[in-house]
């Protein structure tokens, strides 16, 4: 194109950048035809400009610019860097001209997009330029790109380019070359094409360049523009930066005022929710505390987070709309959780458990399926994303359960739609009536269905704890619940065992109490698996626990002077989870002896008790260490189990039934008595 003809060559359409530019006669042909078409639309700029024209003849410039690699060419394009860069300075007067007649610089533009490119194809002129040995050659190209660059870096046209500007200046300021570049090439390609850090070539030291050309304390102030709280809700990329760069010891103060601005106003936690940098903001301001002497105090202390807790549903209770609210609580957790990573040890540290973590996960679960979620910018995603992560390692119980009871939700919906909230009192109110037989609720169930809806509302835990305290209150007349934390409960599910008989005997209480053990023993499991010296002891003293739990729940399943009926759906539930789980348990039971009401329902409605066969064996041939009369109470057992659940295994089932028969044969002689 243009005055000199370029011989023909042949390309594919998946013909690299590098291998195109291989060729110095395209490259220059090329480069020549952006540089004219550059000039023409800054002769033109005041009667016939196009904007997106001229963005692609920029776009284009700046990356021939910055991947020509042959020194001997870019002597050779001296002049057209020259000619170019004055037009582009030509370019870069009008824009900001215009620019500066508009009211609102808060929404992005495509001026935005053009004021970028203008500043990274300066960049990568530079980048030649001082890349040159030839001083005399482009004396002249370096003075209008110092022109070019200033005039850029001073006059932003947008709180978008303030940023832009701010960033490059950062960058500059601390010599960061590599990240300069990788930063002027993301901004130049826009995604369309990746950009790796082993494209990135730092032909020459940029940024040490500039820094001596440009005046003292310029680039500190175009640095600061983007340090205001205003600038950080629109995009805190500068402030991260600078928090990430600057001595913690050594500030003045500006940055925790800044952050503790932010996440003590709802408002502005929304703000922030709304950029995809969120979660770097939050993750920085930790590492900013945390580089402090010894020792930290986080920003967000535990009882101060338990407060907004507390308060944030308290306005549930009276029916006000806590988006913003739910959001400075959730950005408030997942501060406690960093600082918790960063510094383990420490007395400011906060418990997980404490907190509502499955209903925070919640919101932003609803957060991101609302009009909300399109409007951040993926902002909420980002910090769902995060705020999951961080409950699997600590909780990692919550997300199983969350999923398991998903049910609850559906089973809820009719009692949590009236105009009261259902308070975790009035389900306390409920199970007391039906303990002190003062109501017409004698089964539970409408106790059950308070439960449901408030669990549905408040945080589990909370609801947990009350309806816990309830369910063991004492026996006298006079109404005392249990005081008894989450922790405590989590760390000893067993004492849910401690309840009466009554309350085993209405249905709806009988369910709440299966419901909350099931989450009990999940986060009991998880908790001992992290604390437990080996895993083969955290096994050793699960199994002891199942057992327990086991014992008990089929002792109530099968004695009928406790339950009006015979059969349990939860408590089923419970003993084939449990069954299915830990190896071992049903054999330890059978060796322990029980009732032959117990066998019954256990050959009856758990199948899964075959899956210790086995174990079973292994006790029967055990004839040196266990009793004839304890191996033919096993062997009657296990008997029972083989008849009952054959179908599961026949080679086992035979096994298992010539080893309770030879056990029957050998004790026959304590039937018929000695000869």
């Amino acid at each position: 194109q243009g005055e000199k003809q370029v011989p023909a060559c042949n390309l594919q359409v998946d013909t690299s950048p590098e291998e195109i530019l291989k060729d110095q006669t395209i490259t220059e042909a090329a480069l020549r035809c952006m540089s004219r078409r550059i000039i023409q639309q800054s002769r033109t700029v005041e009667e016939q400009f196009c904007l997106g024209n001229a963005s692609l003849y920029i776009r284009s410039y700046a990356l021939l610019t910055y991947f020509i690699t042959d020194r001997e060419s870019t002597l050779k394009f001296g002049s057209i860097f020259e000619d170019a860069t004055s037009a582009i300075h030509i370019l870069s007067q009008f824009i900001i001209q215009t620019s500066s007649r508009l009211e609102n610089q808060k929404k992005e533009s495509t001026t935005d997009e053009f004021y970028t490119l203008l500043l990274c194809a300066t960049l990568f002129t530079i980048v030649q330029t001082s890349a040159s040995k030839a001083v005399c050659l482009t004396e002249r190209a370096e003075k209008a790109c110092l022109e070019c660059l200033q005039l850029l870096l001073l006059h932003p046209v947008s709180m978008k380019t303030t940023v832009v500007a701010a960033r490059v200046a950062s960058f500059v300021k601390e010599n960061n070359t590599m990240h300069l570049l990788r930063f002027s090439l993301q901004s130049t390609v826009n995604g369309v094409l990746p950009v790796r850090d082993e494209k990135i070539v730092t032909k020459s030291d940029v940024c040490h360049w500039l820094s001596s050309r440009f005046e003292s304390g310029a680039l500190e102030l175009v640095q600061n523009k983007a340090m205001s709280i205003e600038y950080v809700l629109y995009d805190a990329s500068v402030f991260i930066e600078k928090m990430s760069q600057n001595d913690a010891e050594q500030s003045d103060g500006l940055e925790n005022n800044i952050i503790q601005a932010i996440l003590n106003d709802p408002d502005k936690c929304r703000q922030l929710v709304g950029q995809s940098k969120a979660c770097d903001f939050i993750r920085g301001s930790v590492k900013w505390t945390c580089r402090k002497k010894a020792p930290h105090i986080p920003l967000v202390l535990p009882l101060a987070l338990e407060r907004l807790s507390r308060k944030l549903w308290a306005d549930v209770a009276v029916g006000k709309k806590v988006s913003s609210n739910f959001m400075q609580f959730v950005l408030q957790l997942l501060y406690a959780l960093y600082f918790l990573e960063e510094d383990p040890a420490s007395p400011f540290g906060i418990n997980p458990r404490t907190f509502p973590l499955k209903e925070s996960l919640d919101f932003m679960d609803h957060l991101n399926h609302s009009n909300i979620a399109d409007e951040s910018n993926s902002g909420a995603l980002m910090l769902q994303k995060t705020l999951k992560h961080y409950i699997l390692h600590h909780c990692p119980d919550l997300i199983k359960t969350r999923e398991r009871n998903k049910w609850l939700d559906r089973d809820s919906e009719n009692i949590s739609n009236q105009d009261c909230p259902v308070t975790s009192v009035m389900v306390c109110d409920a199970i007391n009536d039906c303990i002190q037989k003062s109501t017409t609720d004698p089964t539970g169930v409408r106790a059950e269905k308070l439960f449901l809806a408030s669990r549905s509302t408040y945080p589990s835990a909370t609801v947990d704890i009350a309806t816990v305290g309830s369910i063991l209150a004492s026996s006298s007349n006079r109404y005392q619940p249990k005081i008894v934390s989450y922790v405590a409960l989590c760390k000893d599910p067993l004492i849910l065992l401690q309840a009466r008989a009554a309350v085993w005997k209405c249905k709806g209480l009988r369910r709440m109490m299966i419901r909350v053990l099931f989450d009990l023993m999940s986060a009991n499991e998880c908790i001992t698996m992290k604390d437990s010296a080996s895993p083969s002891a955290a096994l050793r003293h699960l199994t002891a626990r199942d057992t327990v739990i086991f014992r008990c729940v089929l002792f109530v399943c099968a004695s009928t002077s406790v339950l009006t009926s015979t059969h349990c759906d939860m408590c089923v539930s419970l003993m084939r989870s449990i069954a299915s789980r830990r190896r071992g348990v049903i054999a330890t039971l059978v060796k322990q002896g029980l009732p032959q009401s117990s066998v019954d329902f256990l050959v009856r409605f758990i199948p899964e008790s075959f899956q210790d066969a086995s174990e079973l064996m292994s006790l029967l041939d055990e004839k040196d260490a266990i009793s004839l009369v304890e191996r033919l109470v096993t062997a009657s057992t296990a008997l029972s189990i083989c008849v009952a659940n054959s179908s599961r295994g026949e080679v086992t089932a035979k096994n298992l039934l010539s080893a309770s028969l030879d056990t029957f044969v050998d004790g026959f002689h304590l039937v018929i008595g000695p000869l």
